[in-house]
């Protein structure tokens, strides 16, 4: 026994052992015959053991390896046993051996931070976020203390692969900007690591291939090709660079399935298909799928037995499978694929996370399914089916909140309180959107990357329109100068139905996305402005449609001015506020008094809105209120007035995180709110016009009443007037005053 030689065993397990640490100290160790002859002749020793372990190529002997990790627990490497066993465990892509793998990683865990092994614990952390079945925000709050541990060392490998976990992390919940920029910054902390910066690329491009646009797509193949010459380059033999090196492959064939170019992801996968056989089974399953040849690849697929495996082998298939019925005429048997991956989506937003701010973002994740069975049974006459789709994206996390309109809602939202998740259920129907929707006329947006489908709702029929290339182009020009007549003639053709100039009621859309922001009342038809006919009424999605059954009190809450330079704002306060309302500008203007104002019959906040990570936000002497605050608080006002910059904006899909949904779910029955930017004057006088008109108006008749007075008097940009618009139901409106007594 040489005690020199198993110290050297027992530093480099404790320095170099653990997957994803490397450099070149590290390599010329574990490559010395003297290490080698230590594991072969101090086998019996713990640390010895465990480097054997370690050192061994375990793809194959995974299982065995885990037993000799586990019964390594107790000795003087507890901490690195528990952590080789939880690492087996978790990664095996076996979920009944998850929970032992989670147990044994949080032990390693724990004991890593006692010995002040922050590197180290911050790896277990970085491994448990990765954890398929821990919920989005687990994950997301792992891999975001993994990162904070891995600054607390100071080493950039760490860094690198901590902020490589927060990017799959975020990744996984959908929120893609966040993933890109995570991805970026584990890339500028591998300089002189090519197996790191390989192993972030691949997962970049995982991520790129994951989106709906081509471009994405093809951009992931480059991420791959890189990932793939850093590997070739790296003159390192670990497990780590061989993992990687499989990976490549198995990623960058599905992608080529994606994008069609079968013959090359088949190509490409061969020369790993003696390695990864099930991974070369799936793709091959695919391509057939996509070729048409539903038998052949039903049958590799159950011998590779996708149903058992991670969502995203599970919905890639279905969805390829779905493409190739389509492809051969099997339009039922696509209809049935595409159910089944809208089916894991479902499931997956309901399981994987627990916060609802998350849940628009898991849901647009998932949403390509949606998308193309929406356009396939479009395209059969099916307009209904088609809408019942669309709102199946449309404010679900809105409806979550809701539940119903009777005493259910209270109890869900306690129940799910103490279960710290809201209640989930499920889309409308086509008979409940018909109810809701009665004799009402809308018209309802759905986008999935560069693609845009309107939906064309009247008298209980449902025409879709896919918008081309002319009319997205129309629409961008109409965004940038609603005030030309021309090109808002140009963007309503594409942007409304034919008969849109045939009624005078009240028109609905629900628009997100790119959508979001046109201001639909300027469109021009038949040579005059939408607003001047019809008004104009936003919602979340149809699921909004409805009034509450619930009372209010006389109570008008007015805030204005918080940080002191918005003069006409403060102005415009104290002009329409009437004789009782209470008012505070300036100092006064507090978040107390916004979160006050859950019953009261108006809320006006003439403050700044703005849009952050956290979602949307006004600004007020004290600090900042969140359209999460309106729900936590319950601050439900008969009607919001939010006069600030762009108060409707919001960034998911779903506008969740806006407040015209916050206040809706909260209790308001209507949102006055901006959809872009508008100049302090400029809103000061469409609120001074809007409240010129008779209160007995509904807050959607009111607003066009008084744009229609702005339009007469000719001097304010349709880029300030139309900016303003309101959310909720027209048909919900204000009880008539009581009739004056008569005189004596």
């Amino acid at each position: 026994m040489r005690p020199a030689a198993l110290a050297i065993a027992a530093l480099v397990l404790a320095e170099c052992a653990v997957p994803g640490a490397r450099g070149r100290w590290c390599r010329d160790l574990l490559r010395t015959r003297e290490l080698v002859a230590t594991m072969a002749q101090c086998g019996a020793l713990p640390a010895g053991r465990l480097a054997r372990s370690w050192h061994e190529d375990y793809a194959e002997r995974r299982e065995v390896l885990a037993k000799v990790a586990e019964g390594l627990v107790g000795t003087n490497v507890t901490a690195d046993a528990a952590y080789l066993a939880g690492y087996l465990h978790l990664s095996s892509g076996a979920p009944q051996r998850f929970p032992r793998g989670r147990i044994f990683m949080h032990g390693a865990l724990a004991l890593y931070r006692f010995a002040g092994r922050y590197e180290l614990s911050g790896r277990s952390l970085a491994m448990l976020s990765r954890d398929e079945e821990a919920s989005l925000e687990d994950s997301l709050a792992l891999a975001e203390a993994a990162v904070e541990e891995a600054k607390r060392v100071g080493d950039p490998r760490a860094v690198n692969a901590a902020e490589t976990a927060l990017a799959e992390a975020y990744s996984g919940a959908g929120l893609a900007d966040d993933a890109r920029e995570a991805f970026v910054r584990a890339a500028e902390h591998a300089v002189g690591d090519p197996v790191g910066l390989a192993f972030t690329y691949l997962k970049h491009g995982r991520l790129l291939s994951d989106l709906p646009d081509k471009t994405d797509k093809v951009a992931s193949l480059r991420y791959y090709a890189a990932a793939e010459d850093l590997i070739r380059n790296s003159d390192t033999d670990d497990q780590t660079r061989r993992s990687i090196s499989y990976a490549i492959p198995v990623n960058r064939a599905a992608v080529l399935v994606e994008l069609e170019r079968l013959d090359e992801a088949i190509l490409d996968l061969e020369p790993s298909a003696p390695i990864y056989a099930l991974q070369f089974d799936v793709v091959r399953a695919h391509v057939l799928a996509a070729r048409g040849d539903l038998t052949a690849a039903k049958a590799l697929a159950a011998g590779a037995k996708i149903e058992e495996r991670e969502i995203e082998y599970r919905t890639e298939f279905a969805v390829a499978a779905a493409r190739g019925a389509a492809k051969i005429g099997a339009l039922d048997e696509a209809e049935h694929f595409y159910r089944e991956a809208i089916a894991i989506a479902e499931d997956e937003r309901v399981k994987r996370t627990n916060r609802p701010e998350l849940r628009p973002w898991v849901l647009a994740r998932g949403a390509t399914p949606y998308i193309e069975l929406l356009a396939l049974v479009a395209s059969q006459g099916r307009g209904m089916d088609a809408l019942v789709l669309s709102e199946s994206l449309h404010a679900r996390t809105w409806l979550d909140q809701i539940v119903d309109d009777g005493g259910g809602r209270a109890e869900a939202l306690r129940n799910a309180e103490l279960r710290r998740q809201a209640p989930t259920v499920e889309p409308l129907t086509a008979d409940a959107l018909r109810a809701r929707l009665g004799d009402r006329q809308a018209v309802v947006f759905v986008t999935r990357g560069t693609s845009t489908w309107r939906l064309d709702v009247s008298g209980g029929a449902v025409a879709v329109v896919a918008l081309t290339a002319e009319d997205q182009a129309a629409i961008t020009a109409f965004r940038a100068a609603p005030d030309d007549r021309a090109v808002a003639a140009r963007a309503a053709a594409a942007l409304l139905p034919t008969d849109v100039a045939a009624r005078r009621d009240p028109l609905y859309v629900v628009a997100g996305g790119p959508l979001a922001d046109v201001p639909f009342a300027a469109l021009v038809v038949d040579g005059r402005r939408v607003v001047e006919t019809r008004a104009i009424a936003r919602l979340p999605g149809l699921a909004a449609l409805g009034c509450r059954a619930r009372s209010w009190s006389e109570a008008e809450i007015f805030v204005g001015d918080a940080e002191g330079d918005l003069p006409a704002a403060a102005a415009e306060v104290r002009q329409v506020a009437g004789p009782g309302a209470a008012v505070h500008i300036g100092a006064a203007a507090t978040r107390a008094r916004v979160l006050e104002a859950g019953a009261a019959a108006t809320l006006h906040a003439a403050v700044h809105g703005r849009v952050t990570r956290a979602g949307a936000t006004l600004t007020l002497a004290d600090g900042v209120v969140t359209a999460s605050d309106v729900l936590a608080h319950g601050v439900g006002p008969r009607v919001a007035i939010l006069t600030g910059c762009a108060t409707s904006a919001a960034l998911d899909a779903e506008a969740w995180d806006g407040f015209p949904s916050a206040f809706l779910a909260a209790g308001s029955e209507h949102v006055v709110a901006t959809l872009r930017t508008v100049p302090d004057r400029g809103a000061a006088q469409v609120v001074a016009a809007y409240y010129a008109q008779p209160a007995t108006l509904g807050p959607v008749e009111r607003l066009a009443a008084a744009q229609r007075a702005l339009l007469a008097d000719a001097t304010l940009s349709a880029d300030v007037w139309a900016a303003f618009t309101v959310w909720g139901d027209a048909a919900c409106r204000p009880a008539a005053p009581p009739p004056t007594p008569a005189a004596p």
